[in-house]
């Protein structure tokens, strides 16, 4: 983490690391910079988000839960398909055994 947290200081900017389970519950971190981010939103008058995400939730924070969802459960499916793809190959290809 110290590795982006320099490419973040660098930039101009703040790393901060935060889990979600993998149901989609945030963690207290999670929760923490959703505050944040909610918090510079309603500086810049930004909250209301009918004008630009018409089909979703209004207010940003929920949007930004909407979005953070979405790309977590993408990643979920795509663990998996690949662990139902690795079930699917013979034994033998998935280890390889040498003779010696």
């Amino acid at each position: 983490m110290a590795k982006y947290a320099e490419l973040a200081r660098t930039n101009g900017f703040r790393f901060k690391a935060f889990g979600l389970d993998m149901y989609g519950a945030w963690g207290p971190e999670a929760e923490g910079c959703l505050g944040e981010w909610t918090q510079y939103a309603t500086a810049a008058h930004r909250v209301d988000t009918r004008s630009t995400q018409g089909w979703s939730a209004p207010h940003w924070a929920e949007v930004t839960r909407q979005w953070v969802s979405v790309a977590l459960q993408r990643e979920n499916a795509r663990v998996l398909i690949h662990a139902a793809e690795r079930r699917r190959q013979p034994v033998m290809s998935r280890h390889r055994c040498t003779d010696s």
